[in-house]
């Protein structure tokens, strides 16, 4: 799994949303606040480490949301075994991805389309993408905006978490007029509806992000822009609106 829930992200759907205005200075020590206790969590867990990622995005109830390169999990998997140990969650994954070596490969059974499949998995280091995301934190913790907009920008596969560290970084920049904030702001919305669709316990935190930067998506990028991320929650399973 390339990353974990920021309680950061709690908070990035309020800011800049209003893109172009010039942020309140609470916004700001909370984004920079949720930034700190970002990083120390991650430190706390012992990242940055060398050990195995997956290269897939998790949701809590271990159902492969996102993949960032190729792999034989697919989207919909959900991980029941993994290195010969049953997982119910992402956490029960990411936990013992931490006690497993970067280069190793790993026996893994999913569910897939209501049948078992037994795959093997080749390990890639979790290290580079911790160490961004960390260092990213680090500079939004410290009001360094612009350095963290740059930091995350350097990897485009960082997923929604990275995203909302962007947006809320170029939101909160004094220099924010130079970020198409719009378009930062509608881009970490498709990814987070689009991995809601299999974690259904993060679709009404989906819904109330969108709901909140309908007016910021209408007026930079228009009402049709806006319209598609609606239309993707309607294709979530069970139609949610």
């Amino acid at each position: 799994m390339r990353g974990v829930r920021f309680r950061l992200l709690t908070i990035v759907a309020a800011i800049g949303l209003s893109a172009g205005s010039i942020a309140q200075a609470s916004e700001k020590d909370n984004f920079k606040t949720s930034a700190k206790d970002g990083a120390a969590s991650l430190r706390a867990l012992g990242e940055p480490k060398d050990r195995c990622s997956l290269g897939v995005y998790l949701g809590a109830d271990g159902y492969v949301a996102r993949i960032s390169r190729s792999s034989p999990l697919a989207l919909g998997d959900k991980l029941i075994m993994l290195n010969n140990r049953a997982v119910a969650s992402g956490e029960d994954v990411i936990s013992l991805l931490r006690q497993t070596p970067p280069d190793a490969e790993v026996p893994i059974t999913v569910q897939r389309n209501g049948q078992q499949a037994n795959l093997n998995v080749a390990c890639e280091n979790a290290r580079p993408y911790n160490e961004t995301t960390l260092a990213a934190l680090d500079q939004a913790a410290a009001g360094k905006f612009d350095e963290c907009v740059a930091t995350v920008a350097k990897d485009e596969t960082l997923g929604h978490a990275a995203a909302g560290i962007r947006l809320g970084c170029a939101s909160l920049s004094r220099n924010a007029k130079n970020y198409d904030v719009g378009t930062l702001a509608y881009n970490f919305l498709r990814m987070t509806i689009e991995d809601a669709y299999w974690s259904p316990a993060t679709r009404a935190q989906a819904l109330e992000r969108l709901r909140s930067s309908e007016g910021a998506i209408n007026q930079s990028l228009g009402t049709a822009k806006f319209q598609e991320l609606v239309s993707l929650t309607q294709k979530w399973p069970n139609g949610e609106r």
